[in-house]
């Protein structure tokens, strides 16, 4: 599921487009990639600023899986998740 199919992987995809933005001036290091699931591995993997939502949808070796390669992942779920990411990225930008 999070490998790439035929080629194509989110990760890949999000580096190929970011040689557009910026006129190739945005590096991986300077993107943050936020997802909820296995299919957002290959994003974790590429960018390394990489933020998970936790989704109870999502089977426990899934989201263990995720959280091996997520640089931060939150306690919460979705929404109540979501705010809690907000609140890591503005402590990081203090």
């Amino acid at each position: 599921l999070h490998l790439s199919q035929n080629g194509i992987s989110k990760g890949g995809t999000l580096e190929r487009i970011l040689i557009r933005v910026g006129d190739g001036r945005v590096k991986p290091g300077q993107v943050l990639v936020v997802g909820d699931s296995p299919t957002d591995i290959s994003l974790f993997r590429a960018f390394r600023h990489s933020l998970l939502v936790r989704n109870s949808k999502v089977p426990e070796e899934g989201r263990r899986e995720v959280e091996a390669v997520a640089e931060y992942s939150s306690e919460l779920e979705f929404g109540a998740g979501f705010a809690q990411v907000a609140e890591h990225i503005l402590r990081l930008r203090r």
